[in-house]
């Protein structure tokens, strides 16, 4: 009895696994967001171009991306920064230094930008043409789109997702976020990936996401079954369920009538003990098969 009770436990704790498995696939490839604004020169004659920095640093502070600026009233960088410099811009965080100059041209007004890397000191220079007769704001509006799209690209996280069904949504801690095929960039932090697809069953996965760091998934929710195919498997599994604890209890009336039978004496009734034994072994075994039954065909519903 007890050697039987260890197979069947086994077994079911081999087969629920296999129920909630989904056959997933996926692979992850990976490589402070605080940005010093020194001074944009206006080599112009047009006072439009005046106070850039504090334009920008204006705009970028009010703007929905998570990019912090620390505005650069002292030193006043307009240059290659020294290493005193690069200390400064250290001591406020600052991951970038940002400066420049507005020059005029004989077709407008050329606003150029220089992004330094403090780690790694390489540097990036964005040209801007514009009109010299533009408003201020708009001139804001150009130089900040510019400088935040290349920053989101540096400080946010870039990620593609890819999936066997495609067309499959996406939803990034609950918010959509699109549907597969997938590439876009978000927010660095943890959040919790989950992709639906009727009739699959929804999946999710944690996720972390690095600055400037780009991640490929792949996932294969084929082979996972659908949910109608779950719940099915899942009753299969607690039809074997029953059938092995009843099985476990005509086993026990087997043994008990198989003991009543041998100490039995004369005048007992031994043919109607020998058909109780009988029918209680009939029984035991009946509901053992229809058990092992109803295994075979749960892991049938997950597997094919």
């Amino acid at each position: 009895m007890g050697k039987r009770l260890f197979f069947i436990i086994s077994g079911l704790l081999l087969v629920l696994p296999l129920i909630a498995n989904r056959q997933l696939v996926y692979a992850q490839d990976n490589t402070q967001n605080t940005v010093l604004l020194g001074n944009i020169r206006n080599n112009t004659a047009k006072p439009l171009f005046n106070d850039l920095s504090t334009a920008i640093h204006d705009r970028i502070s009010t703007s929905i991306v998570s990019i912090r600026t620390v505005l650069d009233t002292f030193s006043l960088i307009d240059s290659v920064p020294d290493q005193s410099m690069v200390v400064s811009a250290r001591d406020c965080n600052a991951a970038y230094i940002v400066w420049g100059s507005a020059d005029t041209l004989a077709g407008g007004c050329l606003i150029n930008l220089r992004v330094q890397n403090i780690n790694s000191g390489g540097i990036t220079h964005f040209r801007i043409l514009m009109d010299c007769d533009e408003s201020k704001g708009l001139v804001v509006s150009a130089v900040v789109s510019k400088l935040q799209f290349w920053l989101e690209r540096i400080l946010m996280a870039h990620i593609t997702v890819m999936t066997e069904p495609p067309a499959v949504t996406l939803l990034l801690d609950g918010a959509p976020l699109g549907t597969t095929p997938f590439e876009g960039l978000v927010q660095p932090g943890n959040y919790t990936l989950e992709m639906r697809k009727t009739p699959l069953l929804p999946l999710r996965i944690p996720v972390t996401f690095s600055s400037g760091t780009s991640y490929h998934y792949d996932f294969n929710l084929t082979g996972g079954g659908t949910d109608r195919d779950r719940r099915s498997a899942l009753r299969w599994l607690a039809g074997a369920s029953l059938c092995f604890v009843a099985g476990t209890g005509a086993a026990y009336m087997r043994s008990l009538s198989i003991d009543s039978y041998i100490k039995a004496k004369p005048p007992s009734d031994f043919d109607r003990l020998h058909a109780i034994s009988v029918a209680w072994n009939i029984t035991t075994i009946a509901l053992f098969s229809a058990g092992g039954a109803a295994i075979c065909t749960s892991i049938f519903k997950v597997v094919f």
